[in-house]
């Protein structure tokens, strides 16, 4: 299956299980009156969102580039995830001050039952499934999208354990357990939106790993036809590395030789950076005692200048 697909395909299977968590936690949260679990129905509401959003940007970043993204439309993504952790931030401080209103006023009055235990439990294991499709899609296409996905519903997972444990023990008398439950689950969730919306960030603003710019450097070096590494830029869309590269080879090379030198670098990197595109250029590195061949490229660099006759050097 092409990876467009799937990932179209996962997208609408999280929106599905948005859309019935949703139903379902909205009407235990009415019936048990509890800030956890209305903690986690307005969650899942905003995961609706949140799954919409990045829906649309999945399905505008698989365009392939065009006049307007040569570098296609990767970076919707990433912007998708900005509004994804700015809505879990906003969502996690909402969470922490209803439940320091509801401790300052002593609102403990909850109805709980069997049956909202079950649909708690029923949630996590859904949930478990959607994280488990989510995960491995954000390891298989380097996706800053999915990766805060599987981070936001990994943390809905966490809401929903702490959110049981707490129900548990308010129904065993201890009343303080439900609103402080939502706390720990919010500061957690805020703390991990928080990194990884640093590491989106960085992104944005074109930063990539000095070890990727260290691996291709090693490399080139590594080719013995290559005397001098004049350029190495690396510019990252969604999860494609585009690699630009500028050496300076042997003098004593042939077209045929250059153009197998330059296969054999781009298989190399690609091997080691497996989703990139790489664009190369080669120079001649003439020697210092080449002096013709120096004033040549010189003069050829001229625009009106097509060709060079018989030079002399006295």
């Amino acid at each position: 299956m092409k990876p467009e697909k799937n990932k179209i395909i996962i997208a609408s299977f999280s929106l599905f299980v948005s859309v019935i968590l949703v139903i379902v936690k909205v009407v235990i949260a009415y019936i048990s009156n509890s800030i956890g679990v209305f903690s986690e129905a307005l969650n899942n509401g905003l995961d609706l969102i949140i799954v919409f959003i990045a829906f649309l940007a999945i399905r505008i970043s698989i365009r392939p580039p065009d006049k307007d993204h040569t570098y296609g439309h990767g970076k919707y993504e990433n912007m998708s995830a900005v509004v994804e952790l700015s809505i879990i931030s906003l969502l996690s401080l909402f969470i922490i001050y209803r439940s320091i209103i509801r401790i300052i006023y002593r609102n403990f009055n909850l109805n709980l039952n069997i049956y909202i235990f079950i649909v708690l439990v029923f949630s996590v294991i859904l949930n478990i499934i959607r994280v488990f499709f989510i995960g491995r899609a954000a390891r298989r296409y380097s996706s800053f999208l999915f990766e805060a996905e599987f981070l936001n519903y990994s943390s809905d997972i966490a809401i929903s354990i702490i959110v049981i444990i707490g129900l548990l023990l308010a129904r065993a008398g201890y009343l303080l357990a439900d609103p402080i439950a939502s706390i720990i689950t919010a500061i957690i969730v805020l703390i991990f939106a928080l990194r990884l919306s640093v590491k989106v960030l960085r992104n944005l603003l074109d930063y990539v790993p000095a070890e990727v710019t260290d691996r291709i450097n090693k490399i080139l070096e590594s080719v013995k036809e290559i005397k001098k590494i004049n350029e190495i830029r690396v510019h990252e869309v969604g999860n494609i590395k585009f690699i630009n590269l500028d050496v300076s080879l042997d003098e004593n090379l042939y077209l045929s030789q250059v153009e197998k030198i330059k296969k054999s670098i781009k298989v190399n990197i690609s091997k080691e950076i497996p989703v990139s595109k790489i664009i190369l250029e080669t120079k001649t590195d003439f020697s210092s005692n080449d002096i013709t061949s120096k004033i040549k490229e010189i003069i050829l660099n001229h625009e009106n200048i097509k060709d060079i006759h018989n030079t002399t050097i006295l």
